[in-house]
This record gives structure tokens, sequence and C-alpha cells, in this order.
């Protein structure tokens, strides 16, 4: 039987990107708050510069509970499941994904908010992708942007900002919607891939300009700038330049002596009480069941975790999962970042060894509707990405298209063209949120934590079905 503990105003379910940032000012406003997290905390000695131990064997090397949950996909109901993928792409920690994330921090733009009666506007409702459940949202990007420059200001971004109340500056994203001030900090340097990135796209009549990070340009708030050291792509930064809740936000709102944290605690249902309202909830730790009274529970542990405990939680009031009456809990999916990369073999060395991967150079003029539609029978686009950080296994794995060796000695002289003047420039894009696209539970396999919990643990599977077959969907 679970253990009942003492009541609190707030109960939140992981302390990552969103926990951890939302327990300030929860903290600030005199609630008392539990943050439960299924990692530990870790420190800067954990963060070791191994391109091995952080991309390939899972760092961090303490249990990931994560790791024995990785989803499942199909592309459709009838389809195998795609092989699974060995890391998951969360991780359990205090400050979760935000420790090894690139830490760039883009808004939404003004466009993301208005998709359907903007497209409609343009180029007639039809452009509407077929079977997309997409929606303007209720408000436009000036309802969250005292939010947007809140979280900024606490995480500390770097950033060039190009639209301060409607006055335009040519040195940062001329895309962007309004702001109301510059980023904290100054954009992180360019490197001299970057620079001459930057002036190609200038030739070809594009705008560049160096994207927002959540990362120290500059000593902020008594942590150090960046030393561009690297690494940091799946794995933590030794200095505490990267901005994440676990240095920054997470300690502030401890200082207030109103944040419990709760490591290794495993959340295992949200409850209801008989007035068909979240009660608080029950988790697992040192073996020992708990049950966590709040008046409000926030949950926070990512998508797939979120929709996961949602329909596990069932009670009298929600047969099918907590918030699920009308079946919508894990439909509606989509991605926020579509990667597409061109690999490219140089003449010249590129030096391009040392940055980190929000250390770029971005391009927003095929991005949402920044340039005409008409008659190419897609919406949308992508932002274009350029940075600096090679780390020795992924240059090795990188196409010479046959013109050089790729990881030998003798290599480094053929006609100067060698694995050192690659690189691999992305573009990313969102999807529209489909009607098919579905996250159910799967319980094949049995997952045990140590305690006394002798029922499956089921596993995510999302299924895809609904994309249309072209490729050329958003």
């Amino acid at each position: 039987m679970a253990i009942d503990l003492k009541k609190t105003d707030v109960v939140i379910v992981g302390l990552g990107a969103v926990g951890g940032v939302a327990a300030l000012p929860l903290a600030q406003a005199g609630l008392e708050v539990i943050g439960l997290e299924a990692g530990s905390w870790l420190a800067a000695e954990d963060f070791a510069p191994d391109e091995l131990r952080n991309n390939f064997r899972a760092w961090p090397q303490a249990v990931q509970k994560a790791n024995h949950e990785i989803p499942t996909h199909r592309p459709s109901a009838s389809a195998p499941y795609s092989p699974r993928q060995t890391i998951h792409p969360m991780m359990n920690a205090v400050g979760g994904t935000t420790l090894h994330y690139w830490a760039q921090s883009w808004r939404l733009n003004p466009w993301d908010f208005r998709v359907v009666s903007e497209t409609t506007r343009r180029y007639g409702a039809s452009q509407i992708p077929r079977g997309s459940t997409v929606e303007d949202w209720p408000f436009g990007l000036e309802e969250l942007e005292p939010y947007y420059d809140r979280v900024e200001h606490e995480l500390g971004v770097s950033g060039k900002a190009a639209n301060i109340g409607g006055k335009i500056d040519a040195r940062g994203n001329i895309f962007e919607g309004p702001r109301r001030r510059e980023y904290p900090m100054p954009p992180l340097r360019g490197t001299g891939f970057t620079e001459m990135m930057t002036t190609a796209a200038k030739t070809l009549g594009w705008h560049a300009f160096p994207g927002p990070a959540a990362i120290n340009s500059r000593t902020y708030q008594n942590r150090p700038g960046c030393v561009f050291h690297g690494y940091c792509n799946r794995g933590g930064c030794h200095v505490n330049a990267k901005g994440s809740p676990a240095v920054t936000t997470i300690p502030k709102a401890q200082d207030t002596k109103r944040l419990t944290v709760v490591t290794h605690a495993h959340v295992t249902a949200i409850e209801v009480g008989t007035d068909g309202r979240v009660s608080g909830v029950t988790y697992f730790k040192d073996g020992n069941e708990y049950f966590q009274p709040a008046d409000v529970v926030l949950l926070a542990s990512y998508v797939y975790e979120n929709v996961r405990m949602l329909l596990l939680s069932k009670s009298k009031a929600f047969p099918n999962g907590l918030s699920n009456n009308h079946g919508q809990v894990g439909r509606h999916y989509f991605s926020h970042n579509t990667g597409a990369s061109v690999t490219a073999l140089f003449p010249r060395n590129l030096n391009n060894w040392y940055g980190l991967p929000a250390q770029g150079a971005a391009v927003d003029n095929w991005a949402d509707d920044n340039f005409d539609h008409s008659g190419l029978g897609f919406i949308g686009g992508g932002n274009l990405w350029v940075y600096s950080d090679r780390r020795p296994i992924s240059a090795a794995s990188m196409s010479t298209f046959g013109r050089a060796p790729r990881w030998a000695r003798h290599g480094r002289r053929s006609s100067g063209k060698t694995p050192t003047g690659g690189t691999r420039p992305i573009s990313r894009r969102p999807r529209c949120p489909m009607r098919t696209i579905i996250s159910i539970w799967i319980q094949p396999r049995k997952i045990r934590w140590g305690f006394p919990c002798a029922g499956s643990r089921p596993i995510s599977r999302t299924t895809s079905e609904g994309w249309p077959p072209s490729s050329r969907t958003r």
C-alpha cells in the first residue's frame, strides 16, 4: 500500500525543459512545489568530452528509465515496427534533455499561429494537406511574447534580435515576429566555416543570421561563457555555459525554499478523486510506493511519456485514461524537427572540429510562408542550418564520394579533399498534425525497477498512418 505524504500545492512530474522552468515562477508566487524526477542530479565531472560514451553508449551511465521504454514506430497499422533506437531521445536527470540538447532556442514565428487562415487567404482552403488536423491557435505570437522574453532571460539565450517593436535590424532574422527587447547576450561567435557559408548565402540573395542559443556567449548570471569545446551534442556542459534549468531556474527556485526536488522517483499514475478531479500522483522510490497529494499536477515528462502517463492513469471518471474520454490523447502528433541533411566535400580544410551544434548560421527564406507556394503542392518550409561541430566518429562516418579515404593518414593529402573538408548542413521542417497519427500502448515487455511492481510496463507505439505518400508535405 502506498505511503501517503503531506499534501502540496503543486507536484511537477519531470524536471526538464518544461517542469524545470515552471518550478521557478510557481515557487516565486509562494506556492509549495514538489518536483519528481526519475533521474538524479549530475555534476560537471559527469560531462566527459567523449563521443563514444555520449553519443553511442547512452550517456549518462546511471540507470536510465527512458532507455527501457524506447518507443516503437510503424508507418501504418498493418506494417511491421521500425527498428527501435538504441538510445531514447529523452533522458532522465534533473534538467532532463536540456543537459544534452543542442540548446537552439527558436521562437515560433507569426505564421505558425495562423497556418489555416493564412494558407486559405493566400492559396485557398484546398491547399491544407488532406487529412491534416492543423488549426489556427486561439491567439497569436503577441500573447506568448512576454513569456518567451522571460524564459530567454532566465535561462540565458544568446542571439541577435531583428524585430524590436517593429524596427527591423538586418543582422538578425528579418522574418521573426516582434519582440520587446534584445536577447540577453550577443550571439555565439562565428567560425571561418559559418562565415564562408553566410557569404555564400548572401550571394544567392538569401538572408543568413546567427541562430539563437541557450548557451552563454559571455559570463551571465555567474555562469561563464562558452569555451567552444564541443561534445555537448548529447553531452553536458562541463563549465555550465549551457542554459539548462539544472543550473538556472531550478537552483533559483530552490533558493525560495519552496521547491523540493525528489530524485529517482518513478511516477506510475496520476490519481483522480471521487469528484473527477486530479488529486495527486503515485510514484516509486527506493522500493517503496508513495502517494503525493497535490492541488495541481503539472505533467512535464516529454511527449511520449506524457501521453503514456495519461493513458495509464485510468479511473472511474476516465476509464480510457486521464482526459481521454473523447479518444484524443496521443492523436494529432507532429514532429518539431524533420531533418534533411546534405553532405558536401570541400577542396580545403574547413577546420570545423571545434565548436557546437548551436554555433552556426541560419536561413529562413524557405521557412513557413516566407516564399510563394503557388503551384508547389505543399505549404510551409524549412530552416536551413550550418554549424561547426564535427566529432571523430561522425566525421569518419561521412561519405567522401569515393574521392578521398574516410579515415586514414594517407588520405589527408588526397588532392586536398579530406574528411576534415566535409560538412553536413541540415534543413529542419515541422510537419502538420494528421488525424491518424496516434500513440497507443503495447505490453510485450515486463520492466522491473527493483520495487514491487509485478505488472507489465507498457511501451509507446506511434502509428504514422495518414501521411500522404508524397514527400512534399510541409
